[in-house]
C-alpha cells in the first residue's frame, strides 16, 4: 500500500450479511481482495450482530490501513424530501425542520437518531435522512480501533442512487434498491430542473 496512493475500502453492512472489497488505487489501481459473510442476527432488524462481524474482520492485517467507504442497508435509514423555505436562513434552521417533518411521518422511533441534509442548491428540495445514532457511533469508533479511515458513510439507497443517477431519467420512473426482507423504491420527479426522491421502505415475506 502507498501512502500516496492509501488503499480504498469498500464496506457494505446489513443485518444478514458483511461485503468487504479492498482495491489499490495508483496508476495500476486493481482490486486485491474480497469478503463476503453471512451474519447470524437473533433479531433482523438488529446491527449489533453485524458490526460485531465487522470489528472481528478489521482485526485481520489484510484490511487494515485503509480508507474505508461504507454502505450500511436501508433498515436502518429513514427518509424525507424537505422543501426549500425561503424562510430559513441557516442550515441549522433547515436541520431543524427536518427532524420536524420526520418526527411527524415516523413518530418517537427517530427522536434520538441522527439526521443529515443533501446538498440542494436553493430552491430545490433536499432529501433528509436519519439513522441510529448508536449505529453511526459504533461504526465510527470500529474504524478508529482499527487504525482505518472512515471516508464516507451512506445508506445503501443514497449510495445506489448516486452510482445509477447519471443513467436515469429526470422524471417519471421508479429506483428501487433491494435487500433480504425488504425493498426500498424512491419516486424521481422533475422540480426546478432537479430530482426529488419521496422513498417508501416496504418488507418482503410475510405480513407484507
Amino acid at each position: 500500500m502507498s501512502r500516496l496512493w492509501p488503499d480504498e475500502l469498500g464496506v457494505y453492512l446489513a443485518a444478514h450479511r458483511l461485503c468487504l472489497v479492498r482495491a489499490k488505487r495508483g496508476l495500476k489501481a486493481a482490486v486485491v481482495a474480497r469478503h463476503e459473510r453471512a451474519v447470524e442476527a437473533a433479531d433482523p432488524g438488529a446491527w449489533t450482530s453485524a458490526l460485531s462481524v465487522l470489528d472481528s474482520v478489521l482485526s485481520q492485517s489484510g484490511w487494515r490501513g485503509a480508507r474505508v467507504h461504507m454502505v450500511f442497508a436501508d433498515q436502518w435509514a429513514r427518509y424525507a424530501v424537505i422543501p426549500w423555505a425561503q424562510a430559513l436562513t441557516s442550515r441549522a434552521e433547515r436541520l431543524e425542520l427536518a427532524r420536524q417533518s420526520l418526527a411527524t411521518i415516523y413518530g418517537d422511533v427517530v427522536s434520538d437518531w441522527e439526521v443529515l441534509l443533501s446538498d440542494a442548491a436553493p430552491p430545490a428540495s433536499c432529501v433528509a435522512c436519519a439513522a441510529p445514532a448508536q449505529l453511526l457511533a459504533a461504526v465510527r469508533a470500529t474504524c478508529a480501533r482499527h487504525t482505518v479511515k472512515l471516508a464516507s458513510l451512506q445508506p445503501q439507497l443514497i449510495a445506489a442512487y448516486d452510482s445509477w443517477r447519471h443513467r436515469l431519467p429526470n422524471s417519471n420512473a421508479w429506483f428501487v434498491t433491494l435487500e433480504q426482507g425488504t425493498w426500498r423504491r424512491s419516486a424521481l420527479r422533475s422540480t426546478v430542473g432537479t430530482v426529488s426522491i419521496p422513498c417508501a421502505s416496504i418488507r418482503i415475506g410475510r405480513g407484507s
